[in-house]
């Protein structure tokens, strides 16, 4: 969707958003700031959420050369590589897996996520055994309806993909994409059919849908991994790279200069 139209959805969606210095902010926490198109580049010397809402402060990403607090490391796709999106642009090997997921499975746009709540908490299950971190496992069924209400809170302005293998969805992609900028931001599988390759079928049908659009100029895909590396090479063989992007952080209505660390990923 265009920029516009993310924005709506998400005012829509009843995001705290308002309008200051040419920028859509988000008020993420009580007083904190970010700006609601993730990675967005906003001039710090221009362009600031109003001081009203910053109380505790803000970030956001800055152009190259700007003032900045430190970097992010995310692994991003831009423009150039989004053109070339093809099997003959991967490795063999990924290549391979790339054919047998899109020949087990089933990939496609899901308009209405209520159809198959089960199998996505079946997947988030499972994916929270595989992975050891986020919400534990039982927390999916103990508090089914709290974590859906959150699903369907996005819905609005969230791209769900998913892949299918013999009529059950085994794994999907939440993606938003606003104009320019695309981030996944949730991939999850069922362990039990990743022999089927769902994430390479899912993940190279959203790059192939990028590519098709024209308009997107930036995906992103989370941040590097320190502790995963088999996860940052997964995603390389995409074409994803690791890239360092100045971000700015000000606290205290915004009168002061943050340093942080190194390292953060934009939107978490």
């Amino acid at each position: 969707m265009t920029a516009e139209e993310y924005i709506a959805a998400k005012r829509a969606a009843g995001a705290n958003l308002h309008f200051h210095d040419g920028v859509w902010w988000q008020t993420v926490r009580w007083g904190y700031c970010k700006p609601a198109i993730l990675f967005e580049e906003v001039d710090p010397r221009r362009q600031a959420p109003a001081r009203g809402r910053c109380a505790l402060g803000y970030t956001h990403r800055v152009p190259e050369g700007a003032p900045c607090s430190g970097v992010w490391h995310p692994l991003l796709m831009r423009r150039e590589a989004i053109a070339k999106v093809s099997l003959q642009a991967v490795d063999g090997k990924r290549r391979n897996s790339i054919r047998k997921g899109l020949k087990c499975c089933e990939v496609r746009l899901i308009s209405d996520p209520a159809p198959v709540r089960a199998d996505m908490t079946e997947i988030a299950i499972s994916t929270a055994i595989r992975n050891e971190r986020g919400h534990p496992p039982e927390y999916y069924r103990a508090h089914n309806d709290d974590w859906w209400r959150g699903i369907l809170s996005g819905a609005g302005y969230t791209e769900w993909w998913g892949a299918f293998f013999e009529g059950r969805m085994i794994a999907y992609l939440a993606v938003q994409v606003a104009g320019h900028r695309a981030v996944i931001d949730g991939a999850k599988s069922w362990t039990e059919y990743l022999h089927a390759c769902p994430n390479d079928a899912l993940v190279y049908t959203f790059l192939e849908s990028c590519r098709d659009r024209g308009t997107v100029a930036e995906i992103f895909y989370g941040g590097v991994s320190s502790d995963k590396p088999t996860l940052n090479q997964f995603k390389e063989s995409f074409g994803f790279k690791a890239e360092k992007l100045p971000y700015i952080r000000r606290t205290f209505f915004g009168l002061f200069r943050y340093s942080g660390q190194a390292g953060e990923v934009a939107g978490a």
